[in-house]
């Protein structure tokens, strides 16, 4: 995405990113609904990753530096993840309209970014780096899948106690995130490039998720006096750790074959 107009698009995202964050973070009153003290510091954990994630994204819209789209489109899963979230579990306030406006920019920006890629096309890389890639993702989905569905059958099935607005997590991790997950892992071992990008993005949107939810348990633990799952916190810890080196992987295999063909 080079276009003057895809700049001034994303830009204008980011700048709508920082001024939901901001408000979260220093007017949390400004939400004027809350299910429960999770959702509280859950919010506020989310709102501080989203602020960095809103200046990174201004910041790399208007530098030409290399691997931009696999930061683009890992930011924007990010965003609609997370606002997402935000709309869908009923966080009102009196900047709701803007979530939705988020929501709104973001899908129209990675739809573009995707049709802007050639699907069809193959991917020159390694294949022990494609498929230490594509396991990689397997084993998260598998680790968080796992536990996000005995979580649901739990409130279903045996204690029957529902959802609340927290549970759309769940709902999104389901349906979205981990169904794309398999599908770019499965791509990027049949060697598409739109399946590697979309592997590259995903760890991207990895490293960006994990620290969000340690901080939002850090704060309840502040706050509260008590973690939610500190025992997730500590999986959480790992798997960003984890993230962090198959995307230094993905990013050294990428300059080499870029080396290789110049």
């Amino acid at each position: 995405m080079e276009s003057k107009i895809d700049k001034i698009i994303l830009t204008i995202l980011g700048l709508f990113v920082i001024f939901s964050s901001v408000f979260g973070i220093f007017l949390p009153n400004f939400y004027s609904f809350r299910n429960n003290s999770i959702t509280k510091y859950e919010i506020c954990g989310q709102d501080i990753i989203s602020l960095v994630i809103g200046i990174f994204i201004i910041l790399i819209v208007q530098t030409k530096i290399k691997r931009k789209i696999e930061f683009i489109i890992g930011f924007l899963i990010y965003i609609l993840y997370t606002y997402s979230y935000f709309s869908f579990g009923l966080v009102f306030s009196t900047i709701y309209p803007i979530y939705i406006i988020i929501i709104l920019i973001s899908f129209i920006c990675l739809l573009n970014i995707v049709s802007l890629v050639f699907i069809g096309s193959k991917a020159n890389s390694n294949i022990s780096v494609r498929k230490s890639i594509s396991i990689y993702i397997f084993i998260i989905v598998f680790i968080v899948g796992f536990i996000d569905f005995k979580d649901i059958i739990n409130k279903t099935v045996f204690t029957k106690k529902g959802f609340d607005s927290k549970s759309i997590f769940y709902i999104l991790d389901l349906a979205f995130l981990f169904p794309s997950m398999i599908y770019a892992a499965i791509s990027n071992y049949k060697k598409s490039i739109f399946g590697k990008i979309l592997s590259g993005a995903f760890l991207v949107k990895t490293i960006t998720l994990m620290p969000a939810i340690i901080i939002s348990d850090i704060l309840h633990y502040i706050f509260l006096n008590n973690f939610v799952d500190f025992s997730f916190d500590i999986i959480a810890f790992f798997i960003m750790l984890s993230a962090i080196a198959m995307f230094i992987i993905y990013c050294n295999e990428k300059k080499r074959l870029t080396t290789a063909s110049t």
